[in-house]
């Protein structure tokens, strides 16, 4: 068959792709889709969908059908299975027989006679996952002429889901400066200051990953919180009455408080913090200086980094 006729093929498989996936809202929506098609059109007894996970540095199972459909969050740690192979290389692959392939990590335990077929799933950013097919384990058929279909396939997904991505940031975007917009105009009617505070800080929580706010001031010599917002560990708020912080102590002591904010990611580590704070849950924290305006995280609420 000539390349003319390859591509032509293939582009016809791009629209039918296309067609089936475009009117999907939702990511989860798509990635069900794509299994579910992919098993439908071919004789594989297993359909796979990994996404990577950049951040932990594994393949996540999303989306499975066929034999392995009961290993949904299977996660493949880098380096790890043939899927890393197409992942990293970015480029389809076809294998006869993955018992003859040591790479290969078998999802039943046990090494199978089968073909592997495996292409990337593509978004403009570039590869964010793998879409493979096997016939380990069970009868069923690949062939190495139905990797261009199934590459048309990732290939309409990927341009779906970065659509989705997008509109979602775009929607995110849009709650945030109405959000943002709406704290002005109430701002600019409130006439106490500790009532200003906890409009802002409640803002600000809705608006980053974190979970708890406070309000600082200067009393007696220590710093002591004026608002509360968010959520704290149990018997978090005492700790200032129980272990009072003087200026200069924690993260009020950190050299560069003056210079602008300061961000610590894992307070346990910091060489400057006080112990019982560390122990009560105090995960991440960022602090900024005049007005002292603190946002804290903790293990229970798992914050993301900002």
């Amino acid at each position: 068959m000539s390349l003319d006729v390859l591509e032509l093929q293939r582009l016809r498989t791009l629209v039918q792709a296309w067609r089936l996936l475009a009117p999907l809202k939702t990511a989860r929506e798509v990635y069900e889709a794509v299994v579910d098609t992919a098993k439908r059109q071919t004789r594989a007894t297993s359909v796979l969908l990994f996404l990577h996970r950049p951040e932990e540095g594994v393949l996540e199972l999303v989306a499975a059908r066929g034999l392995s459909r009961d290993k949904v969050g299977f996660r493949l740690p880098k380096g790890q299975g043939i899927s890393w192979t197409v992942m990293e290389k970015g480029e389809p692959l076809f294998i006869p027989d993955v018992s003859q392939d040591p790479r290969v990590v078998f999802l039943s335990g046990k090494r199978q006679k089968g073909a592997y077929m495996g292409v990337p799933l593509r978004t403009p950013e570039g590869v964010i996952g793998v879409l493979s097919l096997d016939t380990a384990g069970g009868p069923g058929e690949l062939f190495p002429e139905e990797t261009f279909w199934i590459q048309a396939l990732a290939e309409a997904a990927g341009v779906v889901l970065s659509r989705l991505k997008a509109l979602e940031e775009a929607r995110e975007e849009a709650r945030r400066s109405e959000r943002l917009l709406k704290l002005a105009l109430n701002l600019e009617s409130a006439k106490d200051p500790l009532s200003m505070a906890q409009e802002a800080l409640e803002t600000l929580l809705e608006l980053t990953p974190y979970h708890g706010g406070a309000l600082y001031l200067f009393q007696a010599g220590t710093v002591r919180p004026a608002v509360f917002a968010g959520t704290y560990p149990p018997g978090f708020p005492r700790l200032y009455e129980e272990h009072p912080i003087r200026f200069g102590e924690g993260l009020l002591g950190h050299p560069r408080l003056w210079e602008g904010p300061v961000y610590v990611e894992d307070y346990a580590r910091f060489p400057g913090a006080l112990k019982p704070y560390a122990e009560a849950g105090l995960r991440s924290a960022l602090l900024s200086a005049n007005p002292l305006l603190c946002q804290h995280g903790s293990p229970s609420s798992d914050p993301a980094d900002p």
